[in-house]
């Protein structure tokens, strides 16, 4: 049995122990775990690569929220100036040359 195992063992029965009697499974459980792991490896190619595609996700993400910000702008000020708009016409119909409020009734 490797040493890995045993440790891995220990720690299994810490928590649970009645885990002790189905250790022949779990022992072919991790011999399946080791054989079935990908052997991956993390190189200086790899990091390059992820890097290049990380900064132009990056800089596409950033274009876009530019354009989204100028539209928000454009609208915003937009509905500013119509806001403006409509309050000087509401205030050249209903305030009276005398600067009175409402109908002027000479």
């Amino acid at each position: 049995m490797k040493t890995d195992f045993k440790k891995i063992l220990r720690e299994l029965y810490s928590l649970d122990p009645s885990l002790e009697e189905k250790e022949e499974k779990i022992l072919q459980i991790l011999e399946e775990m080791i054989t079935n792991k990908p052997d991956t490896h993390f190189d200086e190619k790899f990091k390059e690569e992820l890097r290049a595609k990380v900064l132009l996700e990056v800089s596409k993400k950033q274009g876009s929220d530019d354009k989204e910000s100028e539209w928000k702008k454009a609208i915003a000020y937009l509905l500013l100036g119509a806001s403006g708009v409509a309050f000087a016409a509401f205030m050249f119909v209903t305030v009276s040359p005398t600067g009175t409020v409402g109908p002027n009734n000479n």
